[in-house]
């Protein structure tokens, strides 16, 4: 039984980083290996950067901005980074989170 990450079909949609300040984040994915990073940080205006993406070893690696950034699927990633109960679908990488939208803590 292949993992669903090396298809990509997990992946595949919108991930948003949770945080209690004025600067959020967001990864969108699509199904070409191409996506757009957006950073809301004191604006309803996101900055906007293209993304390419794609999966080797069980690893996504994500080009933002010229700078490589390597995630983990994780089907089970903690709500308590943002005091909820559970756990939810998410990308984990170097101090990176991101959950995937709409987060449902189980």
């Amino acid at each position: 039984m292949s993992s669903p990450v090396l298809s990509g079909q997990e992946i595949i949609g919108e991930f948003t980083t949770v945080s209690e300040s004025d600067c959020n984040s967001e990864i969108h994915f699509y199904s070409n290996g191409k996506g757009v990073f957006l950073d809301y940080c004191y604006t309803n205006k996101p900055y906007t950067s293209p993304i390419f993406w794609h999966i080797v070893n069980s690893k996504i690696t994500v080009n933002i901005n010229g700078i490589d950034e390597v995630f983990k699927y994780n089907e089970n990633m903690s709500c308590h980074y943002f005091g909820e109960e559970g756990s939810s679908a998410g990308l984990t990488g170097f101090d990176l989170y991101f959950w995937k939208k709409t987060i449902q803590c189980k």
